[in-house]
C-alpha cells in the first residue's frame, strides 16, 4: 500500500504581531528599562532600595512617544509593511507491506518546512567590524543603525531595540522504518528507525550571535537527531500453567512461575555532526 499526503498550516502570531505591536508592551502598561553597572565588579542597584524609577515618556506633540536613551524597544515592523503570516508546510510518502497477518512493515519519507517565522533581533547592536581591534576600535557606538538617527532631537540610542522579523526559516527532512508484530505466541513488538535531518537558524525567535545576519547561526537545530532509534515490547515468559514449561503446573508451582511478562522500551539516539576542519569526516554521539 502507498499512501501519501501534503499540508499547509498557518498562525495569525502572537503578541498582536499582526499589528506590529502587542498592548501588554505599549505604554503606560510596561515600560521595559536597561540598567547597566559602571563595571562588572559594582552592582546594577542596591537590592534594598530596588531598580530606579522608570521614566514615564511625555506624549509628543506628533502624538508619539520619544524614545529616551536607555529605554527598549520590542517587537516593531521595519517598514510595517514587512509583515507576512508564518507558516509550515508538511508531507510524506509512505509504502506500506504486511508479510503475515500479524507482522508489518512501512518505510516512509517526512518533511516539513517552516517559512516567514519570527525572529526577534536587535537591529540596534553595532555591526561588526572584521578590522576591530581592542587599540583601533574606537567607533563602537558610530557603528549602531540608530545611534545617530534621532541625533537633531538630542538623543543617541545606544540600548537595544527589537524587531520583529518574518524572516525565519526552518527544515526538517527524515527517512522513517517501521516493522511491527501484533501479539503472537506472546510476543509483542514496535520497532522504528529514523535517519533524518533538523535544520534552523534562530528556532525560538532569539539570535544566537550576529543581531544583524541570523543566517549565520544556520545549521542543525537543537533537537536535531541523525540517527534515533526505539523499540517497545511485550513477552510473556512461557512459564506457568497453559503455557509452553510447566504447563500443567499445580497452584503453588503456578504462582511462583506463571503469568510472568518482559516489557520495555529502548530508545537510542545518535547526532552527528561534520567537523569543521575536515568536512567529509563526520563525528556522532550518543545520547
Amino acid at each position: 500500500m502507498v499512501r501519501a499526503g501534503y499540508g499547509r498550516s498557518f498562525t495569525p502570531a502572537g503578541l498582536g504581531a499582526v499589528f506590529g505591536q502587542a498592548p501588554d508592551y505599549d505604554p503606560p502598561v510596561t515600560i521595559p528599562q536597561q540598567v547597566n553597572q559602571p563595571n562588572n565588579y559594582v552592582p546594577v542597584f542596591s537590592l534594598l532600595n530596588g531598580p530606579p524609577s522608570v521614566p514615564n515618556p511625555a506624549i509628543g506633540s506628533n502624538g508619539r512617544y520619544p524614545l529616551p536613551d536607555g529605554l527598549n524597544v520590542f517587537y516593531f515592523f521595519d517598514p510595517p509593511s514587512s509583515y507576512r503570516i508564518p507558516l509550515a508546510e508538511s508531507w510524506n510518502l509512505a509504502v506500506q507491506r504486511e508479510f503475515a497477518s500479524s507482522l508489518t512493515a512501512e518505510v516512509a519519507y517526512v518533511g516539513n518546512v517552516g517559512r516567514h517565522l519570527y525572529v526577534n533581533p536587535n537591529v540596534n547592536q553595532a555591526a561588526l567590524d572584521p578590522s576591530c581591534t581592542p587599540l583601533t576600535c574606537s567607533d563602537f557606538d558610530l557603528r549602531r543603525k540608530f545611534f545617530n538617527r534621532f541625533a537633531a532631537q538630542g538623543r543617541n540610542l545606544t540600548q537595544g531595540l527589537y524587531q520583529i522579523c518574518n524572516c525565519d526559516n526552518s527544515s526538517y527532512h527524515g527517512l522513517q522504518i517501521k516493522v511491527q508484530k501484533r501479539a503472537t505466541h506472546g510476543l509483542d513488538f514496535l520497532a522504528t528507525y529514523t535517519y533524518a535531518k533538523a535544520m534552523a537558524n534562530t528556532e525560538t525567535g532569539g539570535v544566537f550571535s550576529n543581531n544583524l545576519n541570523w543566517w549565520q547561526d544556520h545549521g542543525p537545530a537543537n533537537f536535531d537527531r541523525t540517527h534515533a532509534f526505539t523499540a517497545g515490547y511485550v513477552w510473556e515468559l512461557p512459564f506457568g500453567r497453559g503455557r509452553r514449561w510447566h504447563g500443567d503446573s499445580g497452584a503453588a508451582l503456578n504462582l511462583l512461575l506463571g503469568g510472568w511478562n518482559f516489557s520495555g522500551i529502548t530508545t537510542v539516539n545518535l547526532v552527528c555532526r561534520s567537523r569543521r576542519k575536515f568536512p567529509a569526516h563526520r563525528m556522532c554521539l550518543r545520547i
